[in-house]
């Protein structure tokens, strides 16, 4: 079968590899106990196949679609394309701030039809496609539009220019949800995609792309600059895909800490499934997955923290290492991998990632977005009726309106009106930027089409304009969390009640004044608030900071320890606040060969006593002097985390 031409031609030579785990990937719309709302894909080709809920609510859960129509939500004439072919622009349209994030963008006529893409965000006249910051967020659609055959980029020439339509497919599922997913959960169906790696010229010497086989579409992913000085001929490809069966599954009751997961009921062998893959079946924590950092006979520790701690209701499964994609590049002895959860290339087993931020939100289970500033002002709108006092007449359905009787910058959207333009429902856009309102009737306005509207607040208090690093995808309603605030009351979850841009929103709160960072980003340090590390539990490995987009500048340095939420590093150009990827990863490279073959000689094993100076293990049989000058590190139990330089062993 004749796929679509890759974005970015091969060249020399190319490696592709099959995978049945992953296929067409988006956000969840909607979902009720037996239903669910996705972006649009031509039309009903997607009945009958599996969809599987990766992250978010309802995670981990696996269920067979049927199809039961498709929703066109709003259409149009494109009257411009946005530079660099990221999004599409229709003058005649006033939608909210983000309405649309998640759907299917479709060019349905003319020059580009076939085409469809996601949408990342939009305002009230533009649709984004693809965003280079927004990358670590959404590695699977972040997808300009491109010339490879079959595809065009949509013109808007007089006479030729592109449809529009933004759309979303409606489906029942075979079984109803465990957990049902909300807006928060992100999908991908078992439909199939293809890896295509290939050589490159120039700096990052490789190109890496994915091919969704029912869309027919491929998607440029991370290729990190500094990983190779060159790329021969000769290579491959192998992927680790979640085939075959399970290793075993859970036996006795299960309990954790933030860090380890315990079974009563298994007697293991120590390590025996170290490197594996436990994962999150049913129950408290369901669908998350974890690396294996070590086990005893019936305690594993893991490679990061859970998101949501398993307990007694928890049942899991140990498979390899799944998901993963090895490269081992031509004329080289060095071999990397590929984390397509992570969307990152790492030289070790990886323990951590992130975005470097000096304040961040949190949304779900998505990577925090970085905030710049959060302008607080002592009396806001924080609340309107949504019924207007007045409705006016000749409104359009999108117009913002100012209020106009006291206070400074507060708006209003109309979301609906009647016949003659009068207005039915109001939403607030924004709480304001300086004070003087007051709650009350037959507020009026400024702007829009129309005339004679006044309406009514119903609450003012003290609320915050907040601005973020890159562009966000953020909605009204959307609960996010905040970290790295010097003022502790600004560090816990708020609620967003207005959207005024695409790089900020508003939220109420109790904070006594603005947002201010306990630490920022520096030349030694690389910042992410939104971690709980064990102190120094990273010391002695490797830390790759990218700038960000699909092929970013790298720095790798050793990790020379770290806080809750700082890695101190040595010198290095400073991580870009919001947009900036980090990943931490194990500085024992892969293809790393044991100095001694041995069980009882090589340099790995369980402590049976130790002192602050000291680890004995007596299995060993070491020749003394052997570690003199060798770094030690407690990767399990008592003292996790804490590494020392050796000075002598017996």
């Amino acid at each position: 079968q004749q796929l679509a031409s890759p974005v970015t031609a091969p060249v020399t030579g190319l490696s592709m590899k099959y995978t049945r785990r992953r296929g067409y990937h988006g956000r969840v719309l909607a979902a009720g106990s037996t239903t669910i709302r996705i972006p649009g894909i031509r039309g009903n080709v997607l009945n009958g196949k599996e969809i599987r809920i990766l992250y978010g609510a309802g995670a981990g859960q696996n269920r067979t679609l049927t199809y039961v129509g498709e929703t066109t939500h709003d259409a149009g004439v494109i009257t411009a394309v946005l530079g660099s072919n990221v999004g599409i622009t229709d003058n005649l349209k006033k939608w909210r701030v983000n309405q649309w994030a998640g759907y299917t963008l479709a060019i349905t006529y003319n020059t580009g039809a076939t085409t469809y893409r996601k949408i990342l965000y939009n305002t009230t006249t533009d649709i984004y496609i693809s965003d280079v910051n927004l990358q670590p967020h959404e590695p699977w659609n972040n997808m300009p539009f491109y010339t490879a055959t079959p595809y065009v980029i949509p013109v808007v020439t007089a006479g030729s220019q592109a449809h529009y339509q933004i759309m979303s497919a409606d489906y029942t599922v075979d079984s109803a949800w465990t957990v049902t997913p909300d807006t928060g959960s992100y999908f991908t169906t078992l439909t199939g995609g293809i890896y295509l790696l290939s050589s490159a010229a120039a700096t990052p010497f490789f190109t890496f792309q994915y091919y969704d086989v029912i869309n027919d579409m491929w998607q440029t992913k991370t290729v990190p600059q500094g990983l190779l000085a060159a790329q021969g001929t000769d290579f491959a490809i192998e992927r680790t895909g979640k085939i075959g069966t399970i290793y075993f599954a859970n036996t006795g009751t299960v309990s954790s800490t933030s860090r380890t997961m315990l079974d009563d009921g298994l007697t293991l062998e120590r390590d025996r499934y170290a490197n594996h893959r436990i994962l999150i079946t049913g129950g408290t924590g369901a669908g998350q997955n974890r690396r294996i950092v070590a086990h005893t006979s019936n305690t594993f520790t893991i490679a990061r923290n859970w998101e949501t701690t398993p307990d007694a209701t928890s049942t899991y499964e140990v498979w390899p290492d799944f998901d993963r994609l090895y490269f081992l590049p031509g004329g080289t002895s060095t071999i990397f991998a590929y984390s397509a959860e992570n969307d990152h290339w790492m030289q070790g087993q990886s323990f951590d990632d992130g975005i470097t931020s000096n304040i961040t939100a949190s949304y779900g289970s998505w990577l925090p977005i970085g905030v710049t500033t959060g302008a607080r002002i002592a009396a806001g709108v924080t609340a309107i009726n949504p019924i207007p006092t007045a409705g006016g007449t000749n409104y359009s359905i999108g117009d913002v309106l100012t209020h106009s009787t006291g206070g400074t910058g507060a708006q209003v959207r109309v979301k609906s009106t009647t016949v003659g333009g009068v207005v039915t429902e109001l939403e607030l856009v924004h709480v304001g930027t300086a004070t003087g309102f007051t709650t009350g009737v037959g507020k009026t306005v400024t702007g829009g089409t129309g005339s004679g509207l006044t309406f009514e607040i119903t609450t003012v208090g003290a609320a915050a304009l907040i601005t973020t690093a890159s562009n966000h995808f953020l909605k009204t309603g959307d609960s996010v969390t905040f970290a790295g605030c010097t003022d502790a009351t600004w560090n816990a979850a708020y609620t967003i009640i207005g959207v005024p841009a695409i790089n900020t929103f508003c939220v109420a709160t109790s904070a006594a004044a603005s947002m201010s960072a306990a630490v920022t980003q520096s030349t030694t340090t690389i910042y992410d608030p939104s971690k709980t590390w064990v102190p120094n539990e990273h010391a002695g490995r490797l830390v790759h900071l990218m700038v960000a987009g699909t092929a970013p500048t790298s720095q790798i340095r050793w990790v020379l320890g770290n806080s809750h939420r700082q890695l101190n590093v040595a010198t290095i150009t400073a991580g870009v606040v919001g947009t900036s990827k980090y990943a931490i990863y194990d500085a024992k490279i892969f293809g790393v060969d044991d100095l001694r073959k041995e069980d009882n000689m090589k340099g790995y094993g369980w402590a049976n006593t130790g002192s602050f100076s000291s680890i004995v293990d007596n299995t060993k049989n070491w020749v003394p002097g052997q570690w003199n000058n060798f770094y030690m590190k407690i990767e399990a139990g008592a003292g996790y985390g804490t590494g020392r330089l050796l000075i002598a062993n017996n």
